[in-house]
């Protein structure tokens, strides 16, 4: 039998999807961030001692609409060239929605299988606009299964015009046994 709920952990609403022994908690306020994963009841993602803490501390946060690093936060594209920023700050490493919230959209269970779908968008509206002027929409959804858990995730460009990107997951492992091994 599999779950899906929505839950409170620190002050923040979490989804928890379970079955098959597994447990996942996803954080959609920070980044839709997959934060903690437990089967059989042992924790195999490092834990998020503190959920407050923003971006790519724990768990396995979303890089979008570009992963790793852009030097000096400045790139070009067709001749033109860009700073990568929100709110008014530069932004060099890991995206720029691994620390904002994503709407949850849809989430369930079957016998077999649990999963939650959330969207974050890029528009002329908001401030992930402002570094990245392309309108388009994240669409990420976790499955729960009794073999693990699987993400899936989609971008769809809004403008109809060319448009860069790249995406990543960026996950936190916990340690097992001897580093050495």
């Amino acid at each position: 039998m599999f779950t899906a709920a929505k839950a409170m952990d620190q002050g923040y609403e979490v989804v928890v999807l379970s079955g098959a022994g597994h447990e996942v908690r996803i954080l959609p306020e920070n980044g839709f961030n997959l934060y903690s994963w437990t089967v059989d009841g042992q924790q195999i993602m490092m834990e998020a001692e503190d959920l407050s803490l923003k971006g790519t501390k724990y768990g396995i946060p979303v890089l979008f609409p570009f992963p790793n690093r852009v030097k000096d936060s400045c790139y070009s594209w067709q001749g033109k060239a860009y700073t990568l920023q929100k709110r008014g700050v530069k932004v060099a490493r890991h995206g720029l929605v691994c620390d904002e919230a994503f709407e949850v959209t849809d989430m369930g269970a079957y016998e077999n299988k649990a999963y939650c779908t959330a969207v974050i968008e890029i528009a002329p509206e908001n401030a992930l606009y402002e570094g990245y002027p392309f309108a388009c929409r994240l669409t990420v959804t976790y499955t729960l299964t009794e073999s693990g858990v699987r993400m899936d995730a989609e971008v769809e460009n809004l403008s109809g015009a060319l448009m860069p990107f790249g995406f990543a997951v960026h996950p936190y492992f916990t340690k097992r046994g001897n580093a050495n091994d």
